[in-house]
């Protein structure tokens, strides 16, 4: 062995090698110098297990190693799908059942024992997953001394298939398959399962374009009681990771970065990485990072286009650590599972962004009107706050698809064709904005104060140009449910506002041990076919139901010994392969024996435990699943015998369908009435069944149905007025799905913020002007306001000056600067009483210009008994007026903050009992009961929660200012204590979204509509 070796390093390019790496060569040396590797077979990407379509089935270099239309074993072979590094892929039939899939074999020149286990050990793995998105296995066995998989077949193709066929997939579609795979995936996960050969081949498109993941012939069980597989890398070098290619440790992110990978794949028809040879391709993904996604094509939403480089770091801390992370970041750009926004969400989310954007703008505009000169007749024009909003909503949508305030409420912007793009959102900003972008630009090009003195002389030209909110408004004269509430805004740019609907919750539960055999059947001394039989469950109406044991896969099965006599299976259930209903894997009918086998999934029937309780989320999931599985059983003709004791729910939360009793299934499972005749029948069974035992609220049995309004009247129609049509029924279980489940915080907490929004502007506009009212009172500007009314005194003034000439020169010469500041004139106590001084103020400094030292001298010791006299009254009275105008300030403005909020509260809970804001954002307000609440009900709630701040104003009394003055303490300390108490209720309700303080004392629970 050569020195390199010895160090750790290929003896070819001196990369680092893994431990057990043989010959002293790298894995991308060791397949180079077998001649494994062309620069064409990276562009192939040779697939290891294909459909019957698409052109991954070429015709291969090689004659198929079984001839078309001969038999072997019991299937009649035939065309040659494909081949991988272990096995062969062909179409075939069984002769005996007529069930059409595909088998793989083990390869002619594969026949030691290591590639033996190895073959079985995909098919025993691959089988211990069933999930909609992985292909099932139906068996395994030995034909003519070669092991056998029969697997699913799958007529769509491969997911390169449709890439070679079409070029790049559209970014959704691109997106839900991944989804798909994505869910396969993590089933698999959870069974111990890791793949290490995902890519676009072995990934399989259904007749109703869902995907499933195939081929896990490279795959290695992460459980310790399993075969492992080891020997340095394994796999498809385009499409797998770093720590693959160098033979380390692998953990659920190797997978991941083949997913992404897949997904770059599916965006732009390439690969991430490319080269021409095999030793240049494993340099460049170990040390080079991908081509961006938006190279290829820029369409790509640049938030994707990061997911997608991020599954595909070098270094496996930085991917997302999990399937359910990663389904998270890729969700928003699916079409799955999207539904019309409500207008009362879209509304909301609206008043959010533009307070977002708007408050500060509008804020920082005032504050640069108090530092200026202004006329008193001056038109409030604010043009800029529009363009803000503009600028923020285009650049927000055109990055993210969202803004913050629909991000908040679960909104985003989708396209009606393609993808949201930065044009289709500058479109629609640009429809909706005109208003206010008309009066910017006017603005802009009359001038400022030239349009406020046109618009202050015609009353009716200001009303209509300033009514940009109104115009606004009639953008949604053409927003109808049934065109997803579409303004002229989104008419003309083509988007949509969509709202995700919540997923539906799937609880698994513990794995059970199997179904518990009869005493005395155990270890029966029989076999049904290549199926072991354990013993006898129990009586299965018709016949006997079997327990079983798949030696090959290792998985259990159930037998349904029928009677003599009884059918086969027809076709039509005999291919079913939904995931409403258990596979059917064979049978036989003889004299001697009749029976048939099935898939023995891990769960619990639906009625083994009675009197268990569930909640709706769990629930909901259920109804889902049978009504589906009840619609396409009446599509295919394929329903069972309807009964709620064959209902089976799997450990994975998935309910089925099943063809006999369920084993284990309570005694009394008919006890809500007979067995049912059609699937409206069933459904109003399982209405009844459900509502004994769905989860009650907080308050345990004095509370409601921990579940939505609509969810409660449909699980009682359901039960008392009997099931509408099946079609009918699916849609409304439906819409019911897509309802949330509960109320999020974000739901409390968004009408909680914009309650605060006044009052929290006006007690810090009042602690901001309290320091301008200080300055205002100062003895130096008193002096100035005291010396003015003496010069030009009002009318019934008392306070004359002795010498005014000698009084105007020491005004000017004193206090000229000041006077002539226009600061000091735009402060807020300058804009009432006090502002008549300014036009004598600015004719003194007129008058005199400048004042020599000595002039000023001279008129301080003509006037000096005159201000004597004039500082000791205002001093006096400073005394008594500062405190009696800070307390009058914080009073006024903190009772305006708190009082508006709640009576438009108090308002809007009694024309909509639980609030217009609630109704908008879909939740409603219920008794103990589960009815909406009366209107008396809501008002008193919306006391109970303002109580802190209506005990404040009792206590004010008809005299504020005196009850203020009374304290020992700032005026601040009560309105403090207040907005701190109020401050509690709103985080108790935050935090505690069902019921808040003020929900608990006036006995209702919030739920969603």
């Amino acid at each position: 062995m050569d020195e390199t070796h010895l160090s750790g390093r290929c003896s070819r390019c001196g990369r680092r090698l893994a431990e057990d790496a043989p010959e002293g060569l790298c894995a991308a040396c060791l397949l180079e110098a077998a001649g494994t590797f062309t620069p064409d077979s990276v562009a192939a990407e040779a697939p290891t297990m294909l459909a019957t379509a698409g052109g991954s089935a070429s015709p291969s270099a090689h004659a198929p190693t079984l001839p078309a239309g001969e038999l072997f074993g019991p299937y009649r072979v035939g065309r040659l799908l494909g081949r991988g590094g272990m096995g062969e892929v062909y179409e075939a039939e069984h002769a005996e059942t007529g069930r059409r899939l595909a088998i793989k074999l083990l390869r002619g020149r594969l026949h030691d024992t290591d590639d033996r286990a190895r073959f079985l050990l995909e098919g025993q793995l691959a089988a211990s997953v069933s999930h909609p998105h992985t292909v099932y296995i139906f068996g395994s066995e030995e034909i003519a001394g070669r092991p056998v998989i029969a697997m699913e077949l799958l007529p769509g193709g491969t997911l390169k298939d449709r890439v070679d066929a079409g070029g790049p997939m559209p970014i959704a579609d691109a997106v839900a398959a991944v989804l798909d795979i994505v869910g396969g995936l993590d089933a698999a996960h959870a069974s111990g399962i890791l793949h290490r050969d995902i890519k676009p081949s072995n990934c399989f498109v259904d007749t109703d374009g869902s995907v499933k993941v195939g081929d896990f012939g490279l795959s290695i069980s992460t459980l310790a009681r399993d075969v492992q597989v080891g020997g340095g890398f394994q796999g498809t070098p385009q499409f797998a990771p770093p720590e693959q290619l160098r033979g380390d440790p692998l953990d659920v992110r190797a997978d991941i970065y083949a997913v992404g990978a897949t997904l770059y794949y599916l965006l732009t028809a390439h690969t991430p990485f490319d080269a021409p040879n095999l030793s240049a391709l494993f340099e460049a993904i170990t040390n080079t990072p991908a081509k961006p996604v938006r190279a290829w094509r820029p369409d790509v939403p640049a938030p994707l286009a990061t997911v997608v480089h991020r599954c595909l770091a070098k270094d496996p801390r930085e991917r997302p650590s999990s399937y359910a992370e990663l389904a998270e970041l890729l969700r928003p750009f699916s079409v799955a599972g999207v539904t019309v926004a409500p207008f009362g969400l879209r509304l909301v989310a609206g008043i959010i962004d533009v307070l977002l954007v708007s408050l500060p703008v509008s804020l920082a505009n005032a504050w640069s009107l108090s530092t200026e000169e202004q006329a008193s007749t001056r038109v409030n024009i604010d043009p800029w706050s529009s363009v803000a909003v503009f600028a923020y909503f285009v650049a927000v949508e055109g990055a993210f698809g969202t803004s913050l305030g629909k991000r908040l409420l679960g909104l985003r912007l989708r396209a009606v064709a393609g993808t949201v793009t930065w044009l289709l959102v500058l479109t629609r900003a640009l429809v909706f904005f005109a208003p206010g972008l008309l009066l910017s630009v006017v603005t802009w090009v009359v001038g400022e104060q030239q349009l406020e003195a046109l618009l202050a002389a015609n009353p009716l030209a200001f009303t209509v140009f300033l009514s940009g909110p109104l115009l606004m408004a009639l953008m949604f004269v053409t927003a109808r449910r049934a065109n997803g509430y579409a303004g002229l805004h989104d008419l003309a740019s083509g988007i949509r506002v969509v709202a995700r609907s919540p997923r539906l919750e799937r609880r698994q539960a513990p794995v059970d041990a199997g179904p518990t055999l009869e005493a005395g059947s155990t270890r029966m001394p029989f076999r049904c076919g290549p199926f072991d039989v354990l013993g006898v469950v129990g009586a299965a109406e018709p016949g006997q139901l079997m327990a079983g044991f798949d030696p090959v896969l290792r998985r259990r099965v159930w037998i349904h010994a029928v009677p003599n006599g009884t059918p086969p299976v027809p076709a039509e259930r005999r291919d079913l392969g939904r995931l409403g209903r258990l596979h059917w894997l064979t049978g036989r009918r003889a004299p001697e024996e009749n029976w048939d086998a099935y898939e023995a999934p891990d769960g619990a029937p639906l009625i083994a435990r009675a009197g268990e309780k569930v909640e709706w989320a769990v629930a909901k999931a259920w109804m889902v699943d049978l009504a589906n599985e009840l619609a396409q059983a009446a599509e295919t003709q394929s329903m069972p015998v309807l009964a709620l004791d064959r209902v089976w729910i799997r450990h994975d939360g998935h309910a089925l369908l099943i063809d006999f009793r369920a084993p284990g299934a309570a005694a009394d499972g008919r006890a809500h009435g007979t067995m049912p005749a059609t699937p409206e029948s069933f459904l109003r069974l399982l209405a009844r069944h459900l509502r004994t035992r769905l989860r009650m609220g907080d308050a345990g049995a004095g509370g409601p149905l921990a579940m939505p309004r609509s969810a409660a009247g449909l699980i009682d129609r359901w039960a008392d007025d009997g099931v509408p049509a099946l079609d009918v029924a699916r849609r409304d279980i439906d819409a019911v799905a897509g309802t949330a489940d509960r109320v999020s915080r974000w739901r409390r907490a968004v009408p909680i913020a914009l309650a605060s929004v006044p009052a929290a502007m006006l007690i810090v506009g009042a602690i901001g002007v309290l320091p301008q009212v200080d300055a205002t009172l100062a003895p130096e500007r008193l002096e100035i306001f005291s010396l003015l009314e003496a010069i030009d005194p009002s009318p019934g003034s008392n306070v004359v000056a002795a010498n005014r000439p000698a009084m105007e020169i020491y005004v000017a010469g004193r206090f000229g600067d000041a006077i002539s500041h226009p600061g000091f004139w735009s402060l807020a106590p300058m804009q009432g009483s006090l502002r008549r001084y300014r036009a004598t103020g600015e004719r003194i400094t007129r008058a005199h210009p400048s004042v020599t030292p000595e002039a000023l001298e001279a008129a301080r010791t003509a006037i000096a008994p005159d201000l004597d006299r004039i500082r000791s009254n205002y001093e006096q009275n400073v005394r008594s007026t500062l405190p009696r105008v800070r307390a009058f300030l914080v009073t006024a403005l903190a009772g305006l903050g708190l009082g508006v909020p709640f009576i438009v509260g108090l308002v809007s809970s009694i024309i909509v009992p639980g609030g217009v804001m609630g109704r908008l954002l879909g939740v409603t307000v219920v008794n103990a009961r589960g009815d909406v609440i009366s209107r008396a009900r809501s008002a008193v709630r919306v006391l109970i929660a303002w109580s802190p701040a209506i005990a404040w104003l009792v206590w004010l009394g008809p005299s504020p200012i005196e009850h203020s003055l009374a304290m020992t303490l700032s005026p601040l300390v009560p309105v403090v204590v207040v907005m701190a108490a109020m401050a509690a209720g709103a985080v108790w309700t935050i935090a505690k979204p069902a019921r808040g303080l003020h929900d608990r004392l006036a006995r209702t629970w919030v739920v969603p509509r």
